[in-house]
């Protein structure tokens, strides 16, 4: 009767068993997944386990191979997207300063220099940008993209015939897969 009381319970807090099921890593699904589908099935996982709680938080409770991977998703997401000033306005660039570190952990050392550096213009003129921004789209790219960025992203970008990022972080998850599993 405990049982029944307990899943109805859960039940109507909006738990679902099977969704349960679903979202633990299991050393199996971790070790079936082609090389594509598992950067996207660790980050999903670790998104579904700071659901609810603030970003911050979340990333702070987990080891350091979940903090590399989500740190590292977010960094290529908006740098592919819109360069580093889009990365640094936007709510990824709090976790900046775990960026290098993070990319040196999965063996991405050439990333992690480059990233080193872009850091440590971004510090010498964070007061300016901070003076400077403003909410709107075109404000941001002013005042971040006099040339603070650009050749940066150039050589983000270029990085990738050097260093297979995907691949490189693939390898780490496969070499550490107890730090992802449930």
């Amino acid at each position: 009767m405990t049982n029944s009381i307990i899943g109805s319970l859960l039940s109507f807090f909006g738990y679902r068993r099977s969704e349960h099921k679903e979202r633990i890593l299991t050393r199996r699904k971790i070790e079936n997944a082609s090389d594509n589908e598992l950067l996207l099935m660790i980050f999903n996982n670790l998104s579904k386990e700071h659901s609810g709680i603030p970003e911050e938080i979340a990333i702070k409770s987990w080891n350091r191979s979940k903090q590399a991977i989500y740190i590292i998703w977010l960094l290529e997401s908006e740098v592919n997207n819109g360069g580093f000033w889009q990365f640094f306005v936007n709510s990824s660039g709090k976790f900046y300063y775990l960026i290098p570190g993070s990319l040196e952990l999965v063996g991405a050392s050439r990333f992690a220099q480059l990233t080193t550096n872009v850091n440590s213009i971004y510090d010498a003129h964070a007061s300016d940008i901070s003076k400077k921004f403003d909410t709107t789209f075109e404000s941001h790219k002013s005042v971040l993209s006099k040339n603070l960025f650009d050749d940066f992203d150039s050589e983000f970008y270029s990085l990738y015939a050097l260093e297979d990022l995907h691949q490189i972080q693939v390898k780490f998850i496969r070499e550490n897969i107890n730090d992802f599993l449930d």
